[in-house]
């Protein structure tokens, strides 16, 4: 069978894809993977064999640009002005913004690249005729191969957040939001409809004929509410390549360990006025625990001389250092969370903006952790809030019950054998507990 995977121009979006393509490969299958050329690299170290078709999207921009729209409807809940959508340049006011003149150019570009990328998806798949299309949830030349060539289409999840709370969150708007505030939000602002828009070109109706499937990798505690046919996969943490530091098995076994990893685009997005990561760590080495820091080298760089007991961690994967702490301290964001309840570690998530807080929601609503917005968050508040994680058992008992409901649902072997049957047959049947 050949599988073609499409995926958006973000890493974590499509990492936890990572090894369900192993286990398609393993098994006989050919898998290609249709991508921006920004992801070319990364694509090949992960193992897989890259595509690179696709026009990509400026995701930082658009993410920056959310935040200004927030901030233009008065929901922006941060003392400072969102950053400059196009340049991530600090404001001090938002008449400093031409939101109007940006989205504009938004519009115009987004949707000659969504032009370009759908037919060169098109282009490609008609050549090499997958039996199954796999993408991630905002990569929509996924499911617009799938109904050109009229094959399966899977939606696999990031994290533990659903389509339709996404479509809520990459508009601004939390779980309480009506259909009137989408509509209105949409009439406003929306830029694009990609899908619906490369539907029309290539003469296809806006609805599909038959049910969606969604490959979703949480644990039952965590899961999102879906709408679509639930495929139960188990996560298996992919953070990327890298190797153990030298120094790790020569940590104090009888010491607790706190872990921080904030994602790399969080500064990007929301500015340097932001929380980030010097008064998270402060606050952190104020517990008496040692402190683990994976950033990135310009985050490691604003600690400037670390305190006692803290260690820099630089393009260390996660899932290499995770086992060996107590407590993950992190921005909400879905792989940091999913190899928290992977390796069974309670979690102090801290998030931002976009879907990171109905992830960070979930995680408190699981009784793995608790969550602070970051616009609320100070550093008493931080170190306090860690301390109560570590010395209450329930935490570590929720989350080692998360990291066993993930271990029985199905490995991604046996969820490659559920795709084969829903290439084949048209249904697919799973197996393990979900």
């Amino acid at each position: 069978m050949r599988v073609l995977f499409t995926v958006s121009s973000w890493r974590s979006h499509y990492f936890p894809m990572v090894p369900l393509g192993w286990a398609l490969q393993a098994a006989g299958h050919e898998v290609r993977v249709a991508c921006a050329a920004s992801e070319s690299t990364h694509v090949t170290r992960a193992g897989l064999v890259p595509v690179p078709i696709l026009a990509g999207t400026e995701q930082l921009l658009h993410a920056r640009w959310l935040n200004a729209v927030q901030a233009r409807r008065g929901q922006w809940r941060y003392a400072s002005p969102p950053p400059h959508p196009e340049t991530g340049a600090e404001v001090n006011d938002l008449d400093e913004i031409d939101l109007a003149g940006i989205t504009a150019r938004l519009r115009a570009d987004g949707a000659a690249a969504a032009a370009r990328s759908a037919d060169s998806v098109v282009a490609f798949a008609r050549d090499w005729r997958p039996g199954l299309v796999v993408h991630d949830p905002v990569s929509f030349e996924g499911p617009l191969a799938g109904r050109v060539l009229d094959v399966p289409s899977v939606n696999h999840l990031w994290g533990p957040i659903g389509p339709e709370e996404m479509v809520l969150a990459f508009a601004g708007l939390d779980e309480t939001a009506s259909i009137h505030d989408l509509v209105q939000f949409d009439d406003e602002y929306v830029l694009n409809r990609p899908l619906t828009d490369a539907l029309a070109r290539f003469g296809l109706p806006e609805t599909a004929s038959g049910p969606g499937y969604v490959l979703d990798p949480c644990p039952a505690s965590a899961e999102p509410g879906l709408t679509a046919v639930r495929l139960p996969i188990r996560y298996l943490p992919y953070n990327g390549p890298g190797r153990e530091p030298d120094w790790l098995p020569e940590l104090d076994p009888d010491r607790q360990r706190i872990c921080v990893i904030w994602g790399n685009s969080s500064r990007q997005i929301f500015g340097s006025r932001a929380l980030a990561v010097p008064p998270v760590v402060r606050a952190l080495a104020e517990t008496g625990a040692e402190v683990l820091v994976a950033a990135n080298a310009a985050d490691l760089a604003e600690l400037g001389p670390l305190p006692p007991g803290v260690r820099p961690m630089e393009n260390v994967p996660l899932h290499l250092v995770l086992p060996r702490c107590d407590l993950l301290v992190h921005h909400g964001g879905a792989g940091s969370v999913m190899t928290a309840l992977a390796t069974g570690v309670p979690q102090l998530a801290i998030p931002h903006g976009l879907d990171q807080h109905v992830i960070a929601r979930r995680v408190e609503a699981a009784g793995v952790g608790r969550n602070i917005a970051a616009y609320e968050a100070n550093e008493n508040d931080i170190g306090k809030a860690a301390l109560e994680i570590l010395a209450d058992p329930a935490y570590l008992r929720n989350a080692a019950e998360a990291s066993r409901q993930l271990r029985e649902r199905p490995a991604p072997s046996e969820a490659a054998g559920a795709l084969e049957d829903l290439a084949n047959h048209g249904t697919a049947t799973t197996h393990g507990k979900s």
